[in-house]
């Protein structure tokens, strides 16, 4: 590693340290700063209520699953899935694997139980390759298996929480999600970092009949 990579992780490191919302995890014991990106989100469009079901993708290490636990209570259920682990949470039921094999879809229909979906969650994001074309695509994949989700397990009139980046897919994107859910909102968090290109989807009233005459494909 050269100098001045060393000198600029160095500042990234002091610049986290001194983030408030990594302190503010740190005082409440939060899994990660993100915990309050998603607390933002559901003060402002009220998200879960107690006894909700809740599917969390790309949850590691747990901050919205965390947070969703929180509300939904002791009678609700937080489902929560990643490629890498993640330590336990109470009221958090946690598979490891991939969103789009069979396998984890097969834990998550058990894991429902016969019942749908009240909320699906994503903040996944794909490693930055720095080619447009290719990170363009990266996001597109996500986007798609998040919406494969939706599909499988979000009951008619759930909600849908996702991280996208403002790219020339991104109107297409939220075209989708009007087209399938009742309500959309765009939101940037007070707690999404000023530098982010960050955004997030907020959607409510999914619509299976919808979902299936449109087909959603965005690849």
């Amino acid at each position: 590693m050269t100098r001045k990579n060393k000198r600029a992780r160095a500042a990234r490191k002091r610049a986290h340290e001194k983030d408030r919302y990594v302190r503010e995890a740190g005082r409440i014991g939060a899994r990660s700063r993100a915990y309050f990106k998603l607390q933002h989100i559901d003060q402002k469009h009220k998200i879960f209520a107690d006894a909700q079901t809740v599917i969390d993708l790309g949850a590691s290490p747990g901050g919205w699953s965390q947070y969703a636990a929180s509300k939904v209570g002791p009678n609700g259920k937080v489902i929560a899935i990643d490629l890498l682990d993640m330590k336990e949470i109470a009221g958090v039921d946690f598979f490891q694997g991939d969103i789009t094999s069979s396998q984890v879809t097969e834990r998550i229909n058990s894991a429902l139980a016969g019942r749908g979906a009240d909320a699906v969650l994503s903040d996944m994001a794909p490693n930055i390759s720095g080619n447009c074309l290719v990170d363009a695509r990266n996001y597109a994949e996500i986007y798609q298996a998040v919406f494969e989700v939706c599909g499988k397990a979000l009951a008619d009139g759930g909600s849908l929480v996702l991280k996208f980046f403002q790219t020339n897919e991104s109107k297409q994107l939220k075209d989708l999600c009007s087209a399938v859910f009742a309500e959309c909102r765009i939101q940037k968090p007070l707690s999404s970092r000023g530098a982010s290109q960050e955004s997030y989807i907020v959607a409510k009233g999914f619509n299976h009949c919808e979902y299936a005459v449109k087909q959603p494909l965005l690849l």
